[in-house]
């Protein structure tokens, strides 16, 4: 029956102390609205991903510009080809301009916003809408009415302010990737997890020492065995949503989200495998100084370094 109790509080310490921070990164990083605007505010201000929003933001202006000119004058078609590539440079200065100007940035703002109260939404299994910005979740579109999101907005052409509301913009339609309905369970779960796990190490802890006394090596042994499977969980996390965007024409993107949103929850683990390492270092060392301190002095003095 102490071997089970033993397994049964190692698998508890160890279990809690794996979902502990991911109930936190989960919490406080990913489903917190006003972190996770900051935090995309600090992705659209990085170099590479304006120059990837850039980029493909002026091959759509001239891919849409190439198609206008096939379908209505075709037979301009040749060297309007040649007048445009000429004119890429320049178009693609313009775009840069608009991307940082405030009406654009808040436009991809509002795109990062959407996609993530799209997955708020589809975690609570819940609907959801805002001002200028819906999303349908059996589809996994979200829709941008830019209108209605610039409206007030104005921007300077030459002399010129132009209200961008009345320009009557179309609107955009946004992929929004949701996870599989499966993973809903697990990711709520995880979210109520932190302070069940919190109790779970307390008790654990209480119960390994109990069942250890008056030593604490299984203590140590769970703090080993704990810093082992986090460290191999940091390593899973990191190779998967590098894998998993490496071959993608959104990697840029998807490494600047990926050192903000997901670094966190590595970190995280990192802190708990030194935590391990000191707890399981504390409890060896005092139940080396402990075996000593019990010792006649006789013995302590011939033996003092060993245990027994």
């Amino acid at each position: 029956m102490k071997v089970l109790g033993v397994i049964a509080a190692m698998a508890v310490w160890v279990f809690c102390w794996l979902i502990a921070p991911a109930s936190w990164w989960l919490n406080e990083r990913v489903l917190d609205e006003q972190w996770f605007e900051s935090a995309m505010v600090q992705v659209l201000q990085i170099e590479d991903v304006d120059r990837e929003i850039t980029d493909r933001a002026t091959a759509q202006v001239m891919q849409d510009a190439r198609t206008f000119v096939a379908d209505n004058v075709p037979f301009l078609s040749t060297p309007a080809d040649a007048l445009l590539d000429r004119a890429e440079p320049t178009v693609s200065g313009v775009v840069n301009t608009a991307v940082n100007s405030q009406p654009g940035q808040k436009v991809m703002l509002g795109v990062a916003t959407q996609a993530h109260n799209a997955f708020l939404a589809w975690l609570d299994g819940d609907s959801l809408g805002q001002p200028g910005l819906s999303a349908d979740l059996d589809t996994g579109q979200a829709h941008i009415d830019l209108d209605e999101m610039l409206a007030g907005e104005v921007v300077a052409v030459g002399p010129v302010q132009v209200p961008l509301d009345a320009l009557d913009l179309p609107g955009l339609n946004v992929p929004v990737p949701l996870p599989p309905d499966w993973m809903r369970a697990p990711l709520n779960f995880v979210r109520a997890a932190f302070l069940p796990a919190l109790l779970g190490i307390a008790a654990s802890a209480a119960a390994l020492i109990y069942l250890g006394r008056p030593r604490l090596r299984l203590i140590a042994v769970a703090s080993g065995l704990t810093a082992l499977l986090c460290g191999a969980t940091a390593l899973l996390i990191q190779s998967t949503w590098t894998l998993s965007g490496a071959d993608s024409a959104d990697w840029t993107i998807t490494r600047a989200i990926g050192e903000l949103m997901v670094r966190p929850w590595i970190t995280a683990y990192v802190w708990v495998i030194v935590a391990m390492v000191v707890i399981a270092v504390g409890a060896l060392l005092w139940d080396r100084y402990r075996v000593v301190a019990t010792q006649p002095p006789a013995y302590a003095g011939e033996h003092g370094d060993a245990l027994p």
